[in-house]
């Protein structure tokens, strides 16, 4: 896939500024000399990847290292590596197969792709008809369409696929690139907890980078993310406990007063005492309203009372027996 990406910006970079027309004689050759440069730099990062991947391998005693350096394969290893990752919060447990597999059809697709388009452009039974598109700075951007001239059953069934070629990359590269991006992540959560965000979205917008953050994270030893979590939580929390018991209050506020005093009370003095309205008319005892008229010792309906002396010494009420 990293081979297509590469060989499309060349391509690109020489109909730019090199000034190349798919109509000029040259553009099959080209074309075959941007493939075998996308495939010398593409190689090149593959080697570094691998060499990656085998020292991280080898640091956690895997057997298979070998599969660092095997194309496709090395996608595999890197699910192991990578270990248990999450999408979307569901677990998956076989990234490195599910992205093993996406790459081996967008490359399969990409490649078919260029095959059919150096075959179609050499043996002529295509040309490109240009069309004006948008007036830009620099000058008039042109579109070129392929027509198709004429050649044999197979070459016309070449022709039909180079036409929605395109679409069924840029479906199946959306799906790898998904796919990658939810490796490289339970990569980095494992080697670099602390970064594995802005390292997987860097691999997301430049995907060459990639191959040089894993040689990066070669000699890292690998970490359990979820207990990572848990000691960082638990040393936080132990953080706000030994703040609070030294300031008091919540360490949210920042007008808090030390001890129990209430809000807006002047920093460090305490509480005064708590005065009651109309302190002069009551005591702190309980004073019984109407007081005076009446005491403890008179009791309503007392000789109703069956503690009194009158009372048996049963206790039981007279009139029931």
């Amino acid at each position: 896939m990293e081979i297509y990406v590469i060989y499309e910006l060349i391509v690109n970079l020489v109909l730019g500024i090199g000034k190349v027309e798919p109509s000029d004689t040259n553009y099959g050759q080209t074309l075959l000399i941007s493939l075998v440069v996308a495939c010398g730099l593409v190689l090149s990062l593959f080697i570094l990847q691998g060499f990656g991947l085998y020292r991280m391998a080898k640091r956690r005693n895997m057997d298979k290292k070998f599969l660092a350096f095997i194309p496709f394969a090395n996608i595999l290893l890197m699910g192991r590596l990578a270990g248990e990752c999450s999408f979307f919060g569901q677990k998956m447990k076989r990234a490195g197969l599910y992205t093993m597999v996406a790459q081996i059809i967008i490359t399969t697709i990409a490649l078919f792709y260029v095959v059919a388009e150096l075959h179609l452009i050499h043996s002529g039974c295509i040309e490109f008809e240009k069309s004006a598109g948008e007036i830009l700075s620099a000058g008039e951007m042109f579109s070129y369409t392929p027509i198709w001239v004429g050649g044999t059953s197979f070459e016309y069934f070449l022709c039909q696929y180079y036409d929605i070629a395109d679409m069924l990359i840029m479906i199946f590269q959306l799906v790898f690139e998904v796919l990658m991006l939810v490796l490289i992540m339970g990569l980095c959560r494992r080697y670099n907890p602390r970064s594995y965000m802005w390292m997987s979205l860097l691999t997301l917008f430049i995907p060459m980078s990639r191959f040089v953050l894993v040689f990066v994270l070669r000699n890292r030893a690998p970490i359990d993310y979820e207990a990572y979590v848990r000691a960082r939580r638990e040393a936080y929390m132990r953080q706000q406990q030994q703040y609070q018991n030294m300031y008091g209050g919540s360490p949210y506020n920042p007008y808090r007063p030390t001890g129990n005093a209430p809000y807006g009370q002047p920093y460090g003095q305490s509480q005064p005492p708590k005065e009651e309205p109309f302190g002069e008319f009551s005591s702190k005892k309980n004073d019984e309203p109407f007081g005076e008229f009446s005491s403890k010792d008179d009791e309503p309906f007392d000789e109703f009372d069956g503690q009194n002396g009158n009372d048996n010494s049963s206790g039981s009420d007279e009139f029931f027996n």
